[in-house]
């Protein structure tokens, strides 16, 4: 297989799962990124125009924040406590523990983002490295500040992955494929095998290899957090699926509200081309004198008795939502 080949190879779950996990992530986040997903389901015959409309004025109700934050209140009420036994009187560990991921944040603060991303996914994937050095000594390594640190890959990122299984029956991986971005304005990978790790960059037309060093560890340092096993091995079961699935119904529900309550104030007016009009409150008609009876303009305006229906099935599946996150009597 060619190089290129390799980078653009994916694992076969990773394809049949990437648009899930898109809308799972975009459930989360709402806003700006649940209406760029388009979830709102399109009428017969609308135009690209009115669909846009409706997707700016489709309110979200966010129900799997709100789901992740509760779990993660309960979870992180009370700071952990941890036996290191002796580890702490390590010099490194400190400041492990207070940037352990080299972007300032805390241990406490990336497990709160490996409970809240494995809850969305149902599986993360945390990697251990640490930064090459020519440091020959301990001492060294403290002075120029080099040292283990926790990088965090939500499966979007994780290209292929493969197990294998040891003679005492153990599993172990043996091959790990990761999307680190651009960088320079080249799509950069990295690939982890028990003997080597390469970096990989370059565009759809050519990757080269930028490094390749020995896996002196000889074995992948990196772990997948499931919030809930699945029986494929990489991939978990989401916290909040089902919670998704019901808020985009929710979310369509509540277009269909807003377009009748906007049908229902604004009702549509028929008339003929003879005759001259125009919306709005106190507006005036003018028809010519010897217009027939049949024709002349009138309103459509529905009766808004639907609005009282959509309102009780929105409830009802609220309802649904705290029976499947088993948050009944929380929220």
């Amino acid at each position: 297989m060619s190089l290129q080949q390799q980078i653009m190879d994916t694992h076969p779950q990773w394809k049949e799962y990437i648009e899930r996990w898109k809308f799972l992530i975009d459930s989360y986040q709402g806003g700006h990124s649940y209406k760029e997903g388009e979830y709102l389901a399109a009428y017969i015959f609308e135009s690209r125009e009115q669909y846009e409309t409706r997707l700016e004025n489709t309110p979200y109700d966010n129900h799997v924040k709100a789901t992740i934050a509760i779990y993660n209140s309960f979870l992180f009420r009370n700071p952990p406590k941890r036996d290191m036994n002796g580890l702490e009187n390590d010099p490194g560990f400190l400041p492990f523990m207070s940037d352990c991921d080299l972007d300032g944040r805390s241990f406490d603060s990336v497990m709160r983002d490996i409970s809240t991303y494995s809850s969305i996914y149902g599986q993360v994937w945390c990697v251990i490295d640490k930064p090459a050095t020519v440091a020959y000594t301990r001492a060294e390594e403290l002075e120029q500040g080099i040292r283990p640190y926790i990088s965090l890959y939500t499966p979007e990122n994780v290209l292929d992955w493969n197990y294998s299984r040891a003679v005492n029956g153990h599993y172990y991986l043996d091959y790990l494929k990761l999307y680190e971005g651009k960088q320079g304005g080249k799509d950069t990978f990295r690939i982890y095998t028990p003997e080597t790790i390469r970096v990989i960059a370059g565009d759809d037309d050519e990757m080269m290899i930028i490094s390749e060093v020995p896996n002196e560890l000889g074995q992948i340092p990196a772990v997948c957090i499931y919030s809930q096993r699945s029986p494929v091995k990489g991939i978990g079961i989401s916290d909040v699926g089902d919670v998704a699935d019901m808020g985009k119904a929710i979310y369509n529900e509540l277009s269909e509200l807003e377009q009748l309550v906007r049908i229902s104030n604004h009702p549509t007016l028929v008339k003929s081309a003879q005759a001259q009009a125009s919306a709005g409150a106190g507006s005036i008609i003018q028809i010519p004198d010897d217009m027939p009876e049949a024709i002349k303009p009138y309103l459509l305006e529905p009766n808004g008795s639907g609005i009282e229906g959509i309102l009780e099935s929105i409830s009802r599946k609220v309802e649904a939502i705290d029976r499947m996150a088993h948050m009944g009597g929380i929220r």
